[in-house]
């Protein structure tokens, strides 16, 4: 009896070191790989000399957590090999490994590592799709939207992935049209077969074929790209007078209308626009010295749609219309850096060389088609401006 109770004492100190918590793990560590295939996950190790046995532990992760803490390991599977397929895992869903190498009834390595922890989905991650219309090699237009796609590396990642395309356009109630759209020699897809004017709605799938069988991803979030100019183009005249106002700010006002139809949304902002390179600035001479140049900085404040009832600008902004022009009152002021006491303000007088607005996206919003910050430029003297998107 005495020998009995010896047994079950040592099989039961055995067993509890086999079972014990991850972070209780003492032994030292050996490599392991994680291979997202198709219809499993495999776990892969480095040899463990000595060792009779492997045990392989595995966590279901959330996919924003490294370690995944909201999931305890539980054994899965007491291996021989150096490797474990496990089949047993959900599409989509991510899983996290470790493999304790066991002999004699003790852990003598483990792969588990408490500040990563490698994770693995079967099959395909999320498809992405992005805006790839602005850069150097290719632009959007109203004519070709271009646009990017990619598949997470913690999925099946095979060396040749193809995407497949559902395009809608926005405001219709059209079903998705399928599209297998072409490449350019960098790897953009683009499409071609889009109308001015209208705004178009992007989803991808990666997808491969094995056999007869195609297997896909999960459908990517939507891309939203209006088929308009990339630049937008404006007319502009200035309704203040120039001249050398006694005063450290003045309110202008200025008439502002759309130069093309395929041109995107404008909107007018209400802030301020006060760097070295932005607001409103003006000189008589070509290539005047920075001395004769006058900077101000410059601030939409209110709009009229007839030049007479004027409304403030509300935080939202304010839409230019496609068929009607807009006027602005801005308030133009001296910077607080700056030495002046009085502005000087050339408005749309050709006696004068420089007479420009710009801004960095503090005057405007354009929706157009390309991607990141809003730029604008108005030239005061030539009676033109156009804005655009740069990248961040």
């Amino acid at each position: 009896m005495k020998k009995l109770l010896t047994s079950l004492m040592v099989l039961a100190m055995a067993l509890s070191v086999i079972t014990f918590t991850p972070n209780a793990v003492q032994a030292k560590r050996f490599k392991q790989h994680l291979t997202a295939n198709l219809k499993s996950i495999s776990v892969s190790w480095s040899k463990v000399k000595g060792t009779q046995k492997y045990v392989v532990y595995r966590a279901k992760v959330k996919r924003s957590e490294e370690t995944p803490k909201k999931s305890k390991f539980k054994k899965i599977k007491t291996v021989y090999k150096r490797k474990y397929t496990d089949k047993k895992v959900k599409k989509n869903k991510y899983y996290a490994y470790y493999v304790k190498a066991v002999k004699n009834g003790k852990v003598i390595k483990t792969t588990f590592n408490k500040d990563y922890m490698d994770n693995k989905c079967k099959g395909f991650e999320r498809a992405t799709i992005g805006n790839g219309g602005y850069g150097e090699n290719y632009t959007n237009s109203r004519k070709k939207l271009y646009f990017y796609t990619d598949v997470g590396y913690n999925g099946y990642s095979p060396k040749k992935i193809k995407f497949v395309f559902y395009r809608t356009v926005k405001g219709t109630k059209c079903t998705a049209k399928k599209m297998y759209l072409k490449k350019t020699k960098d790897g953009f897809y683009y499409d071609n077969t889009v109308k001015a004017g209208k705004t178009y709605q992007y989803k991808c799938k990666a997808y491969v074929k094995k056999g007869k069988k195609k297997y896909y991803s999960k459908i990517s979030k939507m891309l939203e790209i209006p088929a308009v100019n990339f630049h937008a183009s404006y007319k502009i005249e200035s309704l203040t007078k120039s001249g050398v106002y006694e005063q450290k700010e003045l309110e202008a006002i200025f008439k502002v209308s759309k130069g093309d139809k395929y041109d995107g949304t404008t909107v007018f902002l209400n802030k301020v626009s006060d760097e070295v390179d932005t607001g409103y600035y003006c000189y008589e001479k070509k290539d005047a010295p920075e001395a004769d140049q006058h900077r101000y900085s410059f601030q939409l404040i209110q709009y009229s749609t007839d030049g007479k009832t004027w409304t403030d600008i509300p935080d939202k902004g304010v839409e230019l219309s496609s068929t009607k022009p807009i006027y602005l009152k801005a308030k133009i002021a001296v910077k607080n850096d700056s030495t002046e006491t009085s502005i000087t303000f050339a408005g749309s007088d050709s006696k004068y060389y420089c007479s420009l607005i710009e801004s960095n996206g503090n005057l405007l919003e354009y929706n157009g088609p390309g991607i990141g910050e809003g730029f604008a430029n108005f030239d005061l003297i030539k009676g033109t401006g156009k804005s655009y998107q740069e990248w961040d």
